[in-house]
């Protein structure tokens, strides 16, 4: 399913040229806005001047309140589980999209798939997604390259006095517990 919006706003150059940000996932919730990343969209736009067009890259199931589909120039819906289905659905806007990008934790899965088709655009790679999303590798990075800026921390996988006293020599308190791999902040606990 594609359905293209303000085709009349958009001109022969512009459908020539790389000038098409493409959201991966979602485009509104949370506390990102879809205002706010037209304004992220809107500061590139001043930065290397060339306008940019919105496009959506969303599955099937998932719908579209009016308000949002206005503000995007470029809906693309297709099943996400298949790479094949959105190689097939990108395809017609592939040689003008510029930035591939996604604002959603949820969402990081799939953009690991859809970056991997566009391999001449500078981004994120598969592996470096995954180290980021996995504290526990994001600490061993750290460690390695850049080992004064990561605070005293603890790896627990049970609760022991053992472990509650090398937390309190270690780490001290008040200190912040997350889990390893979950997504954004959830699950965070301050503990004192």
């Amino acid at each position: 399913i594609q359905k293209v919006n303000n085709a009349d706003k958009t001109t022969d150059k512009e459908e020539s040229e790389k000038n098409i940000v493409l959201f991966v996932g979602h485009f509104d919730g949370g506390d990102v806005t879809v205002e706010s990343q037209i304004e992220a969209v809107k500061h590139l736009k001043k930065t290397t001047g060339t306008k940019y067009r919105y496009a959506l890259l969303l599955d099937t199931k998932n719908t579209l309140n009016k308000e949002t589909e206005k503000q995007i120039d470029i809906l693309i819906q297709t099943n996400t589980n298949r790479i094949d289905k959105i190689e097939e659905a990108i395809l017609p806007y592939k040689e003008n999209i510029a930035v591939v990008t996604c604002r959603w934790d949820s969402a990081l899965p799939l953009y690991s798939r859809v970056i991997r088709l566009f391999p001449y655009l500078n981004h994120t790679t598969p592996q470096s997604i995954h180290i980021s999303n996995d504290k526990i590798e994001t600490r061993k990075i750290l460690k390695k390259y850049a080992p004064e800026i990561i605070p005293s921390f603890i790896i627990v996988k049970n609760k022991s006095q053992k472990i509650l006293k090398d937390i309190e020599d270690k780490v001290g308190f008040p200190c912040v517990i997350k889990p390893a791999s979950l997504f954004s902040s959830a699950l965070i606990t301050v503990c004192y």
